[in-house]
């Protein structure tokens, strides 16, 4: 019982962090779409991508702390979270976040093609953190305690 009690701990934690990234994750693709209605532009866009960024970095390490990177032998000079290679569910944060970052760079997607860029990153960060969470199980725990 002590198990399944720091397991829900846990996954609540999770849950929260992971509420955020994918607010954070349509956010982004808000701003897509946003450039590409013509709706932001100039410095307005230039501050909203500045922000966008900012959160998904944030969020990033954030779920280091969920998602440690698998162990490296050959990186001992990198900072311990960043040694060795990232979980998928950090990758799709980078990946949006690189999609962000490379909105008005030369050879960077176009706006209608980072929003489909960011909505299949989003759908590889919930299925990560649905296998980590597992929603059945959990439902079938709280389904035994109720009876």
């Amino acid at each position: 019982m002590q198990f399944e009690a720091l397991r829900a701990a846990r996954d609540t934690d999770l849950i929260g962090w992971a509420d955020e990234v994918i607010e954070r994750l349509s956010d982004a693709q808000r701003l897509c779409r946003d450039m590409d209605d013509r709706l932001i532009a100039g410095d307005a866009f230039l501050q909203a991508r500045s922000e966008t960024r900012t959160r998904l970095s944030a969020l990033l390490d954030r779920g280091r702390l969920f998602f440690p990177n698998t162990k490296a032998e050959d990186e001992a000079e990198k900072a311990a979270a960043f040694q060795g290679k990232r979980q998928k569910a950090l990758n799709a944060i980078f990946a949006a976040y690189r999609i962000v970052s490379d909105l008005t760079r030369e050879g960077g997607p176009a706006p209608r093609d980072a929003v489909l860029a960011l909505v299949e990153e989003k759908r590889l960060f919930v299925s990560e953190v649905f296998l980590h969470i597992d929603p059945r199980r959990r439902r079938d725990v709280i389904t035994a305690l109720e009876r």
